[in-house]
């Protein structure tokens, strides 16, 4: 895992244009997961950051994230990204349009997924997967903890990133819950996140 963590960081710091994806219907740990680190990106190092999926941010999610950061028509070919980023994804079918329509830019550009699905099949040349998180939100915070860049954690990325794991445990009851899933979810509260957000 390290090693990936490590190709992560360097494909990171060698591109200029990141583009995040994460899949269609997303879920709480979806959005909290690629939103969080679209803030660490865009608002910490010197990088253009566009998120993308077929939908825009469901409404009823606008009170973790009051902007709306996806653009379903961004045009690809323009922004012409260096990295891809995938977040929660299982597969390239969860990407549906975005990934359908765009082929030939996914298959020519560096993509890492970042995911805890059990189903995934490895599906990219750079894999950070690890079926024992119970939340990509768990994973990613694992990332940033190992890249030093918790400093950058503000209180509403935290909250972004606790609600993933709140809501694919069922709130810390369902067994993918650990003895490090509740220690990453004490250093977040530690960090301001919003504990009773639902």
């Amino acid at each position: 895992m390290q090693e990936n963590f490590n190709q992560l960081k360097n494909k990171i710091e060698n591109s200029n244009k990141i583009l995040l994806i994460n899949h269609k219907r997303m879920d709480p740990d979806a959005f909290g997961s690629l939103s969080a680190f679209y803030y660490i990106l865009k608002d910490n190092l010197p990088k253009k950051v566009k998120a993308v999926n077929d939908d825009p941010r469901p409404d009823n999610f606008a009170f973790l994230d009051e902007n709306q950061i996806f653009e379903p028509k961004l045009n690809l070919k323009e922004f012409s990204p260096d990295l891809i980023i995938s977040f929660d994804a299982a597969s390239t079918d969860q990407l549906w349009g975005i990934y359908k329509n765009n082929k030939e830019i996914f298959e020519n550009t560096d993509l890492i997924v970042i995911d805890h699905h059990i189903t995934n099949p490895w599906f990219w040349n750079i894999n950070i997967i690890d079926t024992k998180a119970s939340s990509t939100c768990e994973l990613v915070y694992e990332i940033l903890e190992n890249f030093n860049w918790t400093k950058y954690i503000t209180p509403k990325i935290a909250t972004l990133l606790n609600t993933g794991m709140l809501t694919d445990t069922n709130i810390y009851y369902n067994q993918n819950t650990t003895s490090k899933t509740l220690e990453t979810a004490a250093k977040l509260l530690k960090l301001w996140s919003d504990f009773w957000i639902f």
